[in-house]
């Protein structure tokens, strides 16, 4: 206990509390403040309430139990007992009870069988993720588009693994893969552009010029030796020579016939001439195709990377331009010496072949585009059918990995199938045998068990005027009620009500607001129930606490008892034992206020409460010559204490109404000598009791406690036993 109510910082505690606690404390000490805790434990404060096994019910009567139940209330819950109807109820329910421990321990045994499977199956799983996760780092680059949502984490992907290893769909190899994971993924959505054809006009190289031997007229002398000599360009070359010279012959080197020039003009006439601007046409003709075609194949390997996944062959396209140049090159040639030889016959070397070799594989490359065009318009779907293909591949790669895991895995999948399964039947078990108590529970108990029991204590007692009666049997309440049933709640007296509030906490103790918790264990705390009571019901609260402590003692559903107290009376009362025994399980604790007026709790090893109304009683029961002169004194004072002070008689003498006849008699008598003896001084020659008289008064004075119906705490004091428990 610390930083509450009357408890400072400084901690006090109950440590080692037994099955029976008495504490006693004076009003104002602390008592209640403990007892409210107990009520309360979701909200201990600084305070601190530790169980040495598991934590149990506990149930505190204190004046907040009253008030919430007796005064902020109309009707009381209604509290649930074992009855006492039915032999064959009670053993079907310890039969039930037995069944529902059995298939718990055999549920337990499976449960534990089925960790130690797990255990296993988690071992080869792990296993098989490790080996899983090592495939997916090999291709995880071009994969990672399927493997989303688990490439994080190992777990996650080797689960997926097992989903997805029975996937329906086509096997392609990586590379396929590869090029698919591009297309789909890595390239743009917009449709691609087709690559242009190669249009070659061959007739370039076809142009009959190139083949025709250019030379001059055949109508002079001349003609026949030139072409005989196959000198047609030589000559063409000295007439270029003539024109310059003139006079020499640049043939011979000596003076030129007057009609040399005249015969070589004829020779090379207009016809020739044309001849020769067709050959110079011809050949810028070829020259412009063939750099047109050079440059447009050039333009599609300069562009050739944005057609790479579609597999576009640049070798071959290089090659063949390769050729081509070649061959343009070498024609070139050629051309240019027909140019400077006209009479030369040419044959240009066609680059058709490869023209039509790379169209060929553009129009291959143009298919893959026009397919994939088509593709881009269904976009999503293809991804997903490509995610099915990666994941078809992936699955083949682990497939040794996998086979082994499945092998090893299934008959332990077996095996906790048929253990949940087990379990399942165990909880319906379970769950039937409860059902099945929860059915006897309310054939056994019932708020009407204890209603009776209640109005029987109150009519035991004396109180016939109220009673507790059932008025919503739907909702299980009571309500205090006159005998003409109307609502007493209001007009009870505070002994009453103090009274019935603690007859309905003492029932609630052997019972429970819940139907469903009639037989657990629980702890009871009581705080000063005998506030506002006279002695009558005093001592027959104390009668039912000391009963209670004996069931707790007997190892009944109450396994701890916290009585507080501030009466002296009532402590001895509850803490009394006629043989004057030393119990075990009991603990004494007195809490009282130090000069800071804060709380301290101290423990004692005996009980620490000795009135000196017990040290009166102890002279009356052991009377001999030594305490005659004071006896008559001892037996007043005690009467006095009992009936007036604490019993509510107005005076002594009232007790003579509980006597008739000569039994009246002896009452006055015996209340007129103590009233002698104690308020006048004797002289012991005359007027010292002798022990017969002491004697005969004494039996009048138990009568006294008899009448009264107060036999229990006569024989309590006295420590006598009895074989009454209350005088009716």
């Amino acid at each position: 206990m610390q930083n509450v109510a009357t408890f400072g910082e400084q901690p006090e505690h109950f440590s080692e509390l037994k099955k029976v606690n008495y504490i006693y404390g004076s009003n104002g000490s602390g008592k209640t403040t403990i007892s409210e805790l107990l009520r309360n434990l979701s909200d201990p404060g600084d305070c601190k309430v530790t169980w040495k096994t598991e934590s149990q019910n506990v149930l505190v009567y204190n004046r907040n139990f009253v008030e919430e139940n007796f005064t902020y209330t109309d009707e009381l819950n209604g509290i649930f007992i074992l009855g006492e109807d039915s032999t064959e109820l009670h053993k079907r329910k310890v039969e039930c009870e037995k069944e529902l421990e059995d298939n718990k321990q055999k549920k337990e045994q499976i449960e534990m069988n089925l960790r130690k499977k797990q255990l296993h199956w988690d071992t080869i799983f792990n296993r098989f993720k490790n080996e899983c996760w090592t495939q997916k780092v090999k291709y995880d680059v071009t994969l990672h588009h399927t493997f989303k949502g688990a490439r994080g984490n190992s777990e996650k992907f080797a689960y997926k693994c097992l989903e997805e290893f029975d996937v329906d769909s086509d096997l392609k190899s990586f590379e396929e893969i590869e090029k698919e994971e591009r297309l789909l993924f890595q390239q743009p959505d917009n449709p691609y552009s087709k690559i242009d054809i190669i249009n070659y006009n061959n007739e370039v190289e076809e142009m009959e010029i190139f083949n025709k031997k250019i030379v001059g007229s055949g109508d002079i002398e001349l003609e026949q030796l030139i072409n005989k000599l196959d000198m047609s360009d030589w000559v063409r070359v000295g007439k270029s020579y003539l024109e310059q010279t003139k006079e020499i012959c640049p043939f011979c080197q000596q003076p030129a016939p007057d009609d040399l020039m005249s015969q070589l003009e004829k020779l090379f006439d207009d016809t020739y001439d044309r001849n020769i601007k067709e050959l110079d046409s011809s050949y810028k003709q070829y020259d412009l195709e063939l750099g047109k075609i050079i440059s447009a194949i050039e333009i599609i390997l300069t562009n050739a990377e944005k057609y790479k996944n579609f597999g576009i062959d640049t070798t071959l396209i290089s090659s063949s331009l390769q050729n081509i140049k070649a061959l343009y090159q070498r024609n070139k040639e050629y051309i240019n010496q027909k140019v400077k030889e006209p009479s030369l016959p040419t044959e240009i070397q066609s680059i058709v072949h490869y023209i039509e070799e790379i169209n060929k594989e553009i129009h291959r490359v143009n298919a893959e585009i026009e397919k994939q065009n088509e593709r881009l318009e269904k976009l999503p779907q293809e991804q997903e059918e490509l995610r099915k293909q990666m994941w078809r591949f992936f699955c083949e790669q682990i497939k040794d990995i996998h086979n082994e895991f499945n092998n090893e895995i299934t008959p332990i999948n077996n095996a906790i199938k048929g253990m949940r399964k087990s379990i399942k039947q165990k909880d319906e078990f379970i769950d039937d045998a409860i059902n099945e108590l929860k059915e006897i529970q309310l054939e056994l108990t019932g708020i009407h068990h204890t209603e009776q029991r209640i109005n029987d204590t109150l009519d035991l007692y004396g109180f016939k005027n109220f009673k507790i009666e059932t008025v919503n049997r739907e909702e299980q309440k009571y309500k205090i009620v006159r005998e003409n049933g109307e609502d007493a709640k209001n007009t009870l007296s505070e002994g009453e009500k103090t009274f019935i509030s603690f007859l309905y906490f003492y029932h609630l103790i052997t019972g429970t607001s819940n139907q469903e918790e009639v037989q657990d264990k629980k702890v009871v705390v009581i705080d000063d129930p005998v506030s506002s009571l006279d002695s009558n019901v005093m001592f027959i609260v104390g009668h039912l606490i000391r009963e209670l402590i004996s069931e707790i003692r007997e190892e009944g559903y109450v396994t701890q008892l916290l009585l507080f107290t501030h009466n002296i009376y009532f402590h001895k009362e509850v803490t009394f034992n006629f043989q004057n025994q030393t119990f075990k399980d009991e603990t004494f604790w007195i809490i009282r206020k130090n000069d800071k007026s804060l709380s301290t709790i101290q423990k004692y090893e005996h009980n620490p409460i000795q009135s000196s109304y017990g040290l009166l009683w102890s002279e009356i029961r052991n009377i001999n010559k030594d305490n005659l002169q004071t006896i008559q004194n001892i037996m007043r004072r005690v009467l006095e204490t009992y009936f007036t002070q604490f019993g509510n008689l107005k005076n002594l003498h009232s007790i003579e109404e509980y006597f008739d006849g000569k039994d009246k008699v002896y009452c006055r008598n015996l209340l007129s000598w103590i009233n002698d003896g104690s308020h006048s001084i004797n002289d012991d020659l005359y007027v010292t009791p002798d022990e017969e008289l002491v004697y005969k008064y004494q039996e009048v004075f138990k009568k006294i406690f008899m009448a009264t119906g107060q036999e229990q705490h006569y024989y309590m004091m006295m420590e006598e036993e009895s074989d009454q428990l209350v005088v009716e």
